[in-house]
């Protein structure tokens, strides 16, 4: 019970103080300086292309996108383009200060983002659109979508204590493996 009342504060802090600052990429905005999620492909630091921040006590800092667009096809049906990147241009880290763990840690971040990417899909999936609230209604399921990313990197940053208990960072690699499988069918093409 104290778990399910410490996650669901979570999740309302998030909502109230951190989805506004999530940046969002619309179609007009295409994500330039990032690299797309894909199968078996691992980040390494090389894919930090910001400068640190002097003044920020943090060793590394990252984004981690969730993007959306659509269209109408020949039928009248919509059709949803969702991906998940890692913004190159806006991460950094400290050279001299990072350890490996680090890095493996941020990759769960980013396959996180592409669970929540193949979840957004899913749901959008079975939409039914309708001129009048189209896209009211997209952007509300993409943002309680994001809510939900939010809340659960948080929880996978807490548990893990941003990679640093080993074991626990393990569980959840094989948590978010089992979650990326258990969507395969929404992964981008």
């Amino acid at each position: 019970m104290v778990r399910k009342m410490n996650r669901l504060f979570l999740r309302i802090i998030l909502a109230l103080f951190l989805v506004p600052c999530v940046p969002v990429f619309s179609p007009a905005q295409p994500c330039n300086g990032c690299l797309p999620w894909a199968e078996g492909y691992q980040l390494a630091w090389e894919d930090f292309k910001a400068q640190p921040n002097p003044e920020c006590r943090m060793l590394d800092n990252f984004n981690v996108a969730v993007t959306y667009d659509y269209t109408w096809n020949d039928s009248g049906n919509i059709v949803f383009d969702v991906h998940c990147y890692f913004v190159c241009d806006e991460s950094w880290r400290v050279r001299e200060r990072v350890r490996p763990y680090m890095l493996e840690h941020i990759q769960g971040n980013f396959d996180i983002g592409e669970v929540y990417a193949r979840k957004l899909k899913q749901e959008l999936s079975n939409f039914t659109a309708s001129a009048n609230y189209t896209k009211n209604k997209i952007r509300w399921v993409y943002k309680k979508n994001e809510e939900d990313r939010l809340a659960f990197n948080a929880l996978y940053d807490i548990e893990t204590n941003h990679g640093y208990y080993f074991k626990e960072q393990e569980a959840w690699n094989q948590k978010i493996a089992a979650l990326l499988g258990g969507l395969r069918q929404y992964a981008s093409k």
